[in-house]
């Protein structure tokens, strides 16, 4: 994806997991819901449907007792390689999740995220 760089947000970290069992932490929704958002929230993950055009639901639960409702379509699914989708809910971005093996015992996992000017003004 190649965009602004102020409508954008990237981040990666280093595990010390082989990429198969870091792409499994975010695959399989029973482990996913336990590390998901921002600290100190949960997740209910309502609907996961992991291909292209399947759809996400959660709710995500702030630390302050606020739901946070989350809608996404899934774009891009490549197993162990990367899973993007679309939010269809506010705030509107597109995300990427790539996953790289660094080594047979750790994998990076970066996240990237691009809001659209033209979808927030709507």
């Amino acid at each position: 994806m190649t965009t602004p760089a102020e409508n954008t947000i990237f981040s990666s970290r280093t595990i010390n997991a082989p990429v198969a069992k870091l792409y499994s932490a975010f695959a399989l929704p029973q482990h996913l819901k336990n590390w998901w958002g921002p600290e100190g929230f949960t997740n209910t993950i309502h609907v996961f449907d992991l291909r292209p055009k399947g759809k996400w639901l959660l709710t995500m639960h702030g630390p302050e007792k606020n739901n946070f409702e989350n809608s996404s379509i899934f774009k891009d699914v490549v197993p162990n390689t990367l899973v993007s989708w679309t939010m269809t809910t506010a705030p509107y971005f597109d995300m990427e999740i790539g996953f790289e093996p660094i080594s047979d015992t750790a994998s990076k996992i970066s996240f990237t995220m691009i809001f659209s000017i033209s979808r927030r003004m709507q």
